[in-house]
């Protein structure tokens, strides 16, 4: 896959930065922040954004 840099945190399918869901096992990838709206890695405790918590 083109500029695919980065793996799956589930399955280690190779996959692009901005998925919001992996083509392979369909977990999901990132998540609306609760505080300002960005989507961000479901894994992070906080926004880097705003710093609202992952919750």
């Amino acid at each position: 896959m083109e500029n695919a840099r980065v793996k799956c945190y589930n399955c280690g399918h190779l996959i692009k930065d901005d998925f919001i869901y992996c083509p392979k096992c369909k977990v999901e990838l990132k998540e609306k922040c609760k505080g300002c709206g960005k989507f961000i890695n479901i894994t992070w405790r906080n926004c880097p954004y705003c710093n609202a918590p992952n919750v």
